[in-house]
Formats: structure tokens, C-alpha cells, sequence
């Protein structure tokens, strides 16, 4: 009797939730999709399935993104990582003064070419960063992001968006009490991996000598 692969005893939904996942690793990938919920929507209308029916938990997208990355960007996308931890650095160097954290996709390494680098910023008043922005004569466009602190409380802070070399940077503004409170990663609802500078640093030499050297 011909042995069936092991993918031909999974059920049909567990099937159909990573197709979902693969789908919408790709439109995050290769087309920008940032929002985890949109991608999954529109991989949910690419395979032509009804609106909300078995999406995969974001956890899952999550590893089909790094699943992606690591079959078809081996070997562009530490590339792509490197760059923009080396353009967050600047722009935390720059932004010193208010204790600038690392977030996100670029740094956790899951970044695409799409991805905006985002940086939590730390002031005494909320006018603190809008006079400095003014001062500096740094180009900008105010927005908002809603944030989930540890006791599950949301909030809406005021996101300072820009762009450094080319690369979008988002500036999202907290108090300083909240510097030791981070809010829920939107992933994984643990409190969000925050990176400093040093920390960042760390990370691009570690890149740097994992680089092979050039004959």
C-alpha cells in the first residue's frame, strides 16, 4: 500500500489555516501589507474564502513570515535588517534625549524592505517632542496609534511620522513613567521587546562579523 504524505492526514481546516498564513506572509513580504489584520483579510479574499472564516492567530503569520524570509530572502534579507537597524540607529542618536527604544520588526529581524522602523520616545510634556521637532526644522506628519498597556488599558498616543534616508520612521510618544511599562506587543499580548541604543549596536556588530569576508 502507497504510504500518503504527512500532509495528506492533516485536516482540511489546518490545511487551509496555513495556506492563509503562507498568503499572507507573501502580500507582507513581497507587496508591503504592514497590518497583520489586512494581510490576513486579503489573503482570506485572494483564496476566495468568506470574510473572518478560520484566520490564523497573528502568532502564525508571524512565523510564516520568518518562514518566507528564510525559503525565498535568504540572502537579502539580513541585508535589508542590517540597513535599517543602521538608519534607526541614526535616527536614535538623533532623538537621544528622549531615551529612544527600538520596536518591532526591525527589532525582532523580521523585517521586509517595506517595513517602517519604529521607535517608542520618552517625554516630560506632551509639547516636549513637537518643540523639538520644530526647532530642528525636521519635517513631519502627526498621527496616532492605539497602544494596550499590561492591565489591558488602551490609549491612544501621538505618533510622529518621518522619513530618514529614504526609510519611514514612525515616532511614537509616551510619558516617561512609561518607559519601564511597555505595552503589549500586538502579537503576541506579551510586553513589547524594546531595544536601546546599546542593544542595537550590539546587534549590527553581531551582523557585521557574521558577514563573509570577500575573497
Amino acid at each position: 500500500m502507497d504510504k500518503k504524505s504527512p500532509r495528506h492526514h492533516q485536516p482540511h481546516e489546518q490545511r487551509l489555516r496555513l495556506q492563509l498564513a503562507q498568503e499572507a506572509a507573501r502580500l507582507m513580504v513581497e507587496e508591503g501589507v504592514q497590518d497583520i489584520t489586512v494581510a490576513k483579510q486579503k489573503a482570506a479574499a485572494r483564496l476566495h474564502l468568506p470574510r473572518g472564516q478560520n484566520l490564523p492567530r497573528n502568532e502564525e503569520i508571524q512565523l510564516a513570515v520568518r518562514e518566507y524570509q528564510r525559503l525565498f530572502k535568504h540572502e537579502s534579507h539580513p541585508q535589508t535588517v542590517a540597513r535599517l537597524r543602521q538608519t534607526a540607529l541614526k535616527a536614535m542618536s538623533f532623538f537621544k534625549h528622549f531615551e529612544p527604544r527600538l520596536v518591532g520588526a526591525v527589532a525582532d529581524g523580521s523585517a521586509s524592505e517595506f517595513s517602517t522602523i519604529t521607535l517608542h520616545l520618552f517625554t516630560e510634556g506632551s509639547e516636549e517632542l513637537h518643540l523639538f521637532m520644530i526647532n530642528q526644522r525636521l519635517p513631519y506628519e502627526l498621527g496616532s496609534q492605539r497602544a494596550a498597556h499590561g492591565n489591558g488599558q488602551a490609549v491612544d498616543l501621538p505618533v510622529y511620522q518621518m522619513a530618514l534616508e529614504g526609510e519611514n520612521i514612525d515616532l511614537i510618544v509616551f510619558e516617561k513613567i512609561a518607559l519601564r511599562q511597555p505595552p503589549r506587543d500586538p502579537v503576541t499580548h506579551k510586553p513589547m521587546q524594546r531595544l536601546d541604543i546599546k542593544r542595537v549596536e550590539e546587534l549590527i556588530r553581531l551582523t557585521e562579523t557574521a558577514q563573509p569576508t570577500p575573497f
